[in-house]
C-alpha cells in the first residue's frame, strides 16, 4: 500500500498561475524518496497556501498523478524505484500536462537540457534556498 502525506493549504487562487480550478487552493504532488527534503518542500508549500500530497516512490507518484487532479508536480529524479526521468516521460505519456518541475542533485546542463526534453517544464538544482 502507498503512503501519502496530505494537508490543504489555504489562500493561493489556482487561477494566478493559470490552473484550471479557479478559486480552489492550488494542488501540488512532490515525488522524492528523501523524507527531509519532502517534508521541507511541501512545508514551504504550504507555507504559501498550497495543497500538498508527498510521496516517497516513482510507482507512488504516477498513481498518484494519474488518480487526481493537481496543479504541479515537484519530481526528484533519483528515486528508489525509477529513475526520475522515466517518470516524467510516464506522466507525459498518460496525458498528464500539468507543469513539472524537476528538483535534483544532478544539475549539469546537459542533465538539465535532458529533464526538460522528457517532458519536465523547469528543472532546479539541489541544493536551492
Amino acid at each position: 500500500m502507498s503512503s501519502v502525506t496530505t494537508e490543504a493549504g489555504t489562500g493561493f487562487e489556482a487561477g494566478a498561475f493559470g490552473g484550471e480550478r479557479s478559486g480552489a487552493t492550488m494542488r501540488v504532488l512532490v515525488i522524492e524518496d528523501n523524507p527531509k527534503m519532502a517534508t521541507a518542500i511541501s512545508q514551504g508549500l504550504r507555507e504559501q497556501g498550497f495543497a500538498v500530497d508527498a510521496v516517497h516512490t516513482g510507482f507512488e507518484g504516477e498513481e498518484q498523478a494519474a488518480a487526481n487532479s493537481y496543479d504541479a508536480v515537484v519530481l526528484d529524479l533519483m528515486l528508489p524505484d525509477r529513475d526520475g526521468l522515466d517518470v516524467c516521460r510516464s506522466l507525459r505519456r498518460r496525458g498528464i500536462k500539468v507543469p513539472i518541475l524537476i528538483l535534483s542533485a544532478i544539475s549539469a546542463t546537459s542533465d538539465k537540457v535532458t529533464g526538460l526534453n522528457a517532458g519536465a517544464d523547469d528543472y532546479l538544482g539541489k541544493p536551492f534556498e
